[in-house]
C-alpha cells in the first residue's frame, strides 16, 4: 500500500479529523493557546490605538483587517512551527498515528486468518468457463434432457422448485414471468408438453436475466451433473489457485466455497476438474440459502455455521465487489480476485488488495 492509499484510509476512517480536534483541544487549554490568545490582543489593542477608525468599521470588515494584518506578523506560521516542533512531535500523538496505521495495514493485507471462503466464477474459475461453456450446456441440451429425464422422480423435484419460485415471481409481478402448469389428473391439469414449454420458458427467462434464484441454480445443476458424469462438462480451475490450495491446507487453514452456485453444482466443478477431484481441499460449501452474499448477514450466518466466533480471522476472495462490500461490514479480511474476462472494477476503496493470481495473496 502506498503513502496516498494509507492517507485516504485514515481519512475515510475519520482518523486525520479525530486526530486534528486532540490537537486543536490541547493547544488552546495548553500555555501554547493562551499565549497566542494573548499576542493577538495585544496586537488588535496596538492597531486600533493606532487607528481607531477600525472600531467604525463593520464587524466583518474589521474581522478581515485584522486577519490579514495578523498574517503578515507572522504569527500564525510561528505557532504552527511550535506545534509541529512540539504537540504534534509528542510520544502520545505519535502513538496515535501509529497505531491509526498499524489498524490500515492489517486491514489491507490479509494476516492472521485461519478460514479462507473462496467464490467461484471469476475467482478460482474463469469467468468464460461459467458463461461459455456451463450456461450454453443448459439451454442448448435442454429440450434433449427433458425429454431423455421426462417423468423421473428427480426431474419432478427440479420441477416443482421452478414451480414454486414462478408462482412467488408472477405475485410479485414481475415482467416475463409465467406460472408451470401441474400435471393433468383425469380432466384437470395440462399436458406433458404444456408443461415442458412451460419449463422451457421459465428457465430461459430466468438464465437471460442471469437470476441467482435457488430454484435455477438448483435445475442447473441437475444438467450439469450428467454433463460432468458422462465426460462432456470438464471443471476449469486457474492454476494459481491449486499452489494455494495447498499451501493454506498445509498451514492447518479451513476452506470453504461459497457461491451462488447450488451446492450440488459446486461440488461438481470442484469435484471434475481437469486437475482432478479438489474436494479433498474444502470443509464445507454455502450457496444462496445461506444468505445474498450482498448481506452482511451472510457471512455472520456463514461464520457461525462453520464454528468461528471472530470474523477477522476468516479470509473471503471473490470479484464482486459488493460482495466485498457486505464482507468487510462483517468484520472479514476480504481481498479482490481481478481475473482476465471480469468486470471492470471501478471505484474501488484502495485499501482493499486486488490480486491477479493467487500467488499474491
Amino acid at each position: 500500500m502506498s503513502a496516498e492509499d494509507a492517507v485516504l484510509r485514515l481519512k475515510r476512517k475519520g482518523a486525520f479529523d479525530e486526530l486534528r480536534k486532540r490537537l486543536l483541544s490541547d493547544f488552546q487549554t495548553g500555555s501554547e493557546g493562551q499565549d497566542f490568545v494573548k499576542q493577538v490582543q495585544d496586537f488588535m489593542e496596538k492597531r486600533i490605538a493606532q487607528d481607531p477608525s477600525l472600531l467604525d468599521k463593520d464587524r466583518a470588515t474589521f474581522h478581515t483587517i485584522m486577519m490579514d494584518e495578523i498574517e503578515k506578523t507572522g504569527m500564525y506560521q510561528a505557532v504552527e512551527k511550535e506545534l509541529t516542533n512540539g504537540l504534534m512531535q509528542t510520544e502520545e500523538f505519535q502513538n496515535k498515528v501509529n497505531e491509526e496505521l498499524s489498524a490500515v495495514t492489517v486491514m489491507t493485507s490479509p494476516t492472521n486468518y485461519n478460514t479462507v471462503i473462496l467464490d467461484i466464477e471469476g475467482t478460482i474459475t474463469p469467468i468464460t468457463f461459467v458463461k461459455e461453456t456451463l450456461f450454453p450446456y443448459v439451454t442448448n441440451g435442454l429440450d434433449t434432457f427433458l425429454d431423455k429425464e421426462w417423468g423421473t422422480t428427480d426431474l419432478d423435484h427440479y420441477i416443482q422448485l421452478l414451480r414454486d419460485q414462478a408462482e412467488k415471481d408472477v405475485t410479485a409481478g414481475l415482467e416475463g414471468a409465467t406460472l408451470i402448469p401441474t400435471k393433468r389428473r383425469g380432466c384437470y391439469g395440462s399436458s406433458s408438453d404444456d408443461i415442458k414449454a412451460a419449463v422451457k420458458q421459465n428457465i430461459r427467462w430466468q438464465m437471460a436475466a442471469d437470476r441467482k434464484i435457488g430454484a435455477l441454480k438448483a435445475f442447473q445443476g441437475y444438467m450439469w451433473k450428467t454433463g460432468y458424469e458422462n465426460g462432456e462438462l470438464v471443471g476449469m480451475v486457474y492454476d494459481d489457485v491449486i499452489p494455494a490450495l495447498n499451501k493454506w491446507q498445509s498451514e492447518g487453514k479451513k476452506i470453504y466455497i461459497y457461491s451462488s452456485g447450488s451446492v450440488p453444482a459446486q461440488k461438481l466443478l470442484i469435484g471434475y476438474t481437469k486437475q482432478g477431484d479438489l474436494s479433498k481441499y474444502f470443509s464445507g460449501y454455502f450457496d444462496t440459502t445461506v444468505g445474498l452474499k450482498v448481506e452482511k448477514q451472510s457471512y455472520l450466518n456463514i461464520a457461525k455455521e462453520i464454528g468461528v466466533d471472530t470474523t477477522s480471522t476468516i479470509l473471503f476472495v471473490t470479484d464482486n465487489i459488493n460482495e466485498i462490500h457486505a464482507a468487510d461490514q462483517a468484520g472479514l479480511q476480504v481481498v479482490i480476485a481481478d481475473r482476465p474476462g471480469n468486470a471492470p472494477l471501478v471505484s474501488v476503496d484502495p485499501s482493499y488488495k486486488i490480486v491477479t493470481s493467487f500467488d499474491l495473496i
